[in-house]
């Protein structure tokens, strides 16, 4: 039975076709006839057999519509069209994906496909990246040629648009999605495709001089697009996440009947103790407790006063830094081959909101200025509190360090590496979409290859095209940072000069090795929002930004705070000393923030040696104006801004903030991969992608916290109380935990 809606595109066609007096059946005819000659156009002018069968189906698809049967209508339907706005600065041509898969198989006629024994067609959408560049000598083309008129002149005109798009973007935003019959493979397409391109460089009109690259990425059906191929690693990667899913099942109602057959405890405060304080007289009964998805939660919701080890304010700077790497994070990863007004788009990136997203990356050394901090002050504190002299052995300086990273070890640690596997594993077949063959694979195509280098936590030290989930570097970065911060404490705790004059020289080789390389290589201040200069985006981030030795004077400074806030009881200075404070640091943080404002504005670069200074030395204002912030708060002079950084709210992003950071790049692109339209873009739009990327990433964060991270957090904490029964040792300070809960509740991150 024929849709009511095709019945009425089917009659509105066949009644304007007759009312006009057209025959649609003659130049569909010719078309028909003359489509074969395009598989002759090559050098050899011989027939190229994968083009003729992706065109014997198009025939068979012109053949339809001339006599108007409903398949061929609804494939015409959802075919590509020309969108509005295409002057705009729009490179996307997209059918429409869902309609295209759901057009019914039809019988075919043609003779070649039947000689090739296939009895019907169906219809195959095509994902094709488009790249269309400037070649280096196009200044000199054209200059003997006549001027170009009608539309090559306006060519001539929209190709200028095209070096501010290289310069904004990494790769050119240009994609072409078409529903096809299903004879159109990839490489039929890609034969269809040189077809063209040699046609057209030989018997049309030249054209601006540019480069048009088009890679076919994939082509699919609606079998393909339900069909989920189960490799071994799949498989494992399921198993794993069953495995602990039953875990957490297990945990939750082992937990919920011990909470409802034993009474709870009181404190010495008279307070009654939470579900997570109570302990078991069974190992295996607090092992599988420790999945328990209604303690885990509770542990997650906590709003307690953190640790000394990690002072309310510190995880307010954490929280915030992690928002704003999700803001970065919206902006640079979002899919521009799916927005309409990229040319409108160049002017809107240019204002200061926009500035603030593109220097998300300063966010990444706020974070590693308070791991100092925390780690430090941790350490100094819990050395204080078990010996009255300054006679600590370099044991109980490892049992600190160890106690005070037990939160990456024990929770960043094997959750990251879990997690490693099951995206790499499972993420490519998700879902589907126009754009999902590119995007699907945007994080993950060098993982077969290069995903050990990410266990070992040296991804960082290899080119970003060459690694695994890119962004992961910061992960890498963590770990040597905290085996380098680790190491620094042992030296300023046993000996004090020494580890202060490292500390020294490490500073001030972070900077001069920024500045050597980045002079030398002239890779510009920072990442901008327009490129340097081609090629200076990557090289500056493999060169510099993802590098321990270039940017690691932020956690020398945290460390040097963190010790003096650890060694001081009562920090506290004179008022004078205090407003001077506040006010350098806050200039520090909104010059270093929105200095590159004024350069990314326009070509004007103030020369290489300015902008190496620059890069040398801005990481490090940022973390001394942080670090003062960060004092100030904590010895009672915060003000308001002490009042925001002290929210209990902060205290859950704190503990989620590494899931965060992992899982927020794939939520962009799997959002990317599923757009089924392209997207005017705006400041509504904007907001609405930061909300839902913010939101969303949280909530799977949450899930994947209490499938991934919690358990081993809790069984941790659990292996450390059972040790501290022995040695009658109290090591509960963690650096994510409560003071007053240290006895009782789990060192949780």
């Amino acid at each position: 039975m024929h849709r009511p809606g095709t019945v009425i595109l089917v009659a509105t066609c066949l009644t304007l076709t007759t009312a006009s007096g057209l025959d649609l059946k003659k130049p569909l005819e010719t078309a028909r006839m003359l489509l074969p000659s395009l598989c002759y156009m090559n050098e050899k002018s011989e027939e190229d057999p994968l083009c003729s069968d992706c065109v014997a189906g198009v025939r068979e698809l012109l053949n339809a519509v001339g006599k108007m049967e409903e398949w061929a209508i609804l494939m015409l339907d959802a075919m590509v069209k020309p969108p509005p706005g295409i002057l705009s600065g729009g490179f996307t041509f997209m059918s429409d994906f869902d309609s295209c898969l759901k057009i019914p198989r039809a019988n075919i006629t043609d003779g070649r496909l039947k000689r090739l024994d296939i009895d019907y067609l169906e219809p195959r959408y095509c994902s094709i990246k488009v790249s269309i560049t400037q070649p280096p000598d196009d200044d000199s083309h054209h200059k003997d040629e006549e001027l170009h008129t009608g539309i090559m002149a306006l060519l001539d005109k929209e190709k200028e648009n095209l070096k501010d798009v290289s310069q904004l973007l990494e790769e050119f935003p240009g994609f072409l999605g078409l529903c096809l019959p299903s004879t159109c493979t990839k490489e039929s397409l890609r034969a269809v495709g040189r077809s063209l391109k040699y046609g057209m460089s030989h018997f049309l009109e030249k054209p601006p001089k540019v480069n048009v690259d088009m890679e076919v990425v994939d082509c699919v059906t609606k079998a393909d697009t339900t069909h989920r191929e189960f490799t071994f690693t799949v498989l494992a990667a399921l198993i794993m996440v069953g495995v602990l899913a039953v875990l957490v099942v297990f945990g939750t109602i082992l937990d919920t009947i011990f909470l409802l057959v034993s009474d709870r405890d009181v404190d010495d405060e008279g307070r009654r103790l939470h579900a997570y304080e109570t302990k078991s007289d069974s190992t295996a009964c607090n092992v599988l407790r420790s999945f328990s998805a209604y303690c885990n939660m509770r542990l997650l919701m906590q709003g307690h006063s953190p640790s000394p080890a990690m002072p309310r304010p510190v995880c307010g700077i954490v929280s915030l830094s992690f928002v704003w790497i999700v803001l970065g994070n919206t902006l640079t990863l979002r899919g521009f081959n799916v927005t309409m007004n990229m040319k409108e788009l160049k002017h809107a990136l240019e204002n200061p909101v926009i500035q603030f997203a593109v220097n998300s990356s300063l966010a990444i050394d706020a974070v590693m200025t308070v791991l100092g901090i925390a780690m430090t002050y941790s350490i100094v504190r819990q050395l204080k509190a078990k010996f009255v002299s300054d006679t600590w052995s370099t044991l109980d300086i490892l049992r600190s360090f160890l106690n005070a990273t037990k939160w990456f070890s024990a929770g960043v640690l094997p959750s990251y590496i879990l997690l490693l596997l099951i995206v790499n594993a499972i993420f490519p077949k998700l879902s589907s979409g126009p754009t999902w063959p590119i995007e699907s694979k945007r994080l993950l195509s060098q993982c077969p290859d290069h995903w050990m280098w990410n266990i070992a936590f040296i991804n960082n030290f290899f080119p970003t095209r060459q690694q695994c989930m890119p962004h992961t570097w910061m992960m890498a970065y963590l770990a040597q940072a905290i085996l380098f911060a680790g190491l620094i404490i042992f030296l300023l705790m046993k000996y004090p000069k020494c580890g202060t004059l490292i500390l020294g020289t490490c500073i001030l080789g972070t900077c001069l090795s920024t500045f050597v390389i980045n002079f030398i290589n002239n890779i510009g201040p920072t990442a901008l929002l327009r490129e340097y200069r081609p090629g200076s985006r990557i090289a500056y981030h493999d060169l510099v930004a993802s590098n321990l030795y270039t940017r690691g004077s932020p956690i020398c400074v945290g460390i040097i705070t963190g010790y003096f806030l650890g060694v001081t009881r009562k920090p506290s200075c004179r008022k004078i000393v205090y407003y001077v404070g506040w006010i350098l640091s806050l200039t520090l943080l909104l010059a270093t923030i929105n200095v590159t404002y004024f350069w990314n504005k326009g070509p004007i670069p103030p020369g290489r040696t300015q902008y190496a200074a620059y890069d040398a030395l801005h990481r490090l204002f940022f973390s001394l104006g942080l670090s003062f912030l960060t004092f100030a708060c904590i010895s009672g002079h915060g003000g308001v801004i002490n009042v925001l950084l002290c929210w209990p709210g902060w205290q859950v992003i704190t503990r989620l903030s590494y899931l965060i950071y992992i899982l927020n790049p794939f939520l962009i692109v799997f959002t990317n991969g599923t757009t089924k339209a392209p997207v005017y873009y705006s400041i509504k739009v904007a907001v609405q992608e930061v909300l839902w990327n913010l939101v969303a990433t949280i909530l799977i964060s949450i899930a994947c916290h209490l499938l991934l991270e919690a358990p081993f957090l809790r069984l941790a904490d659990f292996l450390s109380i059972t040790k501290e029964e022995v040695d009658e040792e109290d090591s509960s300070m963690d650096i994510r935990v409560p003071l007053e809960e240290k006895k009782l509740s789990p060192s949780y991150g």
